[in-house]
């Protein structure tokens, strides 16, 4: 048994003293680029969809309710004051601290996501992936301009070293509008299961028209001189055609019950969403 044990390792030093003198082989176990194909791109943008889900979800739906007529939320139950961040948004009267206001960096960060993305794809040259990455990255920013006003455009990735300059409110609505009419034409027109959570052709073409629809507010050199009696919005045209094409293609309808929209097994099935976080 010991001379059998002693042959084999004779035999597998052996082997170790020969088979490991040519290193010079090429790398086939590993991608030097990212693959392009449909469900390697899927995988690289699933991060960027779903990123925002826990601030759409509750931080930014409280920013713009609250800080309107639609909610009113001092307390919960008489005792849950939660150091006053409901009581403030509704009193217009915000602190730094206020949780429902502190979430600049989560959107920001999901906008570094789809440049990291649109990079790995290809760039500009990387297909219907990179479309969708812009179009959620237009949409990223979009949040950011409307919410906030000045804020930096964050079209490529940012370096260690490198400063961050806001930039006024209409060159953010513009590079938005940009980009959304130079992706359209390559999104997915498809509304399935296959689609659902992800930017289409119609999620672009909503979200512009929005853009579009308050065009002169966005615009305007200071929001506080803004005075809707003494201004002409030119990109009403567009938003005609727009949701023109978007109401033509069919494939939305508001023939589902309010409440069932909202129920647990909602989904693709609901033709009301034209665009689901």
């Amino acid at each position: 048994m010991k001379k059998n044990i002693l042959i084999m390792c004779a035999a597998g030093m052996l082997g170790l003293t020969t088979g490991c003198t040519d290193l010079d082989v090429s790398v086939d176990s590993q991608y030097t680029e990212y693959p392009s194909s449909e469900i390697a791109q899927e995988a690289k943008l699933s991060d960027v969809y779903y990123h925002l889900l826990g601030t759409l979800g509750r931080r930014y739906m409280e920013a713009q309710a609250l800080s309107s007529d639609e909610w009113v939320s001092i307390t919960f139950d008489g005792d849950y004051w939660d150091s006053g961040t409901y009581a403030h948004m509704c009193q217009h009267n915000f602190s730094p601290d206020d949780a429902s206001i502190g979430w600049y960096e989560d959107v920001a960060s999901g906008i570094t996501k789809a440049n990291f993305a649109i990079r790995d794809m290809g760039g500009s040259n990387g297909g219907a992936g990179v479309a969708s990455a812009r179009a959620i990255r237009a949409f990223y920013h979009f949040i950011l301009m409307d919410s906030y006003g000045d804020v930096p455009v964050l079209d490529s990735i940012v370096g260690e070293t490198d400063v961050i300059q806001r930039q006024p409110r209409a060159k953010v609505a513009q590079f938005i509008a940009d980009e959304l009419e130079t992706v359209i034409p390559q999104l997915k027109t498809e509304v399935s299961k296959n689609t659902y959570g992800k930017p289409t052709r119609w999620m672009a073409e909503a979200l512009l028209a929005k853009l579009y629809l308050n065009w002169p507010v966005y615009t305007a050199a200071s929001v506080d001189a803004y005075d809707a009696a003494s201004y002409s919005n030119d990109k009403l045209n567009r938003v005609v055609e727009l949701c023109d094409d978007i109401i033509q293609s069919g494939k939305f309808d508001l023939t589902d019950s309010y409440l069932s929209k909202f129920y647990p097994n909602n989904g693709p099935q609901i033709k009301d969403f034209i665009y689901a976080m």
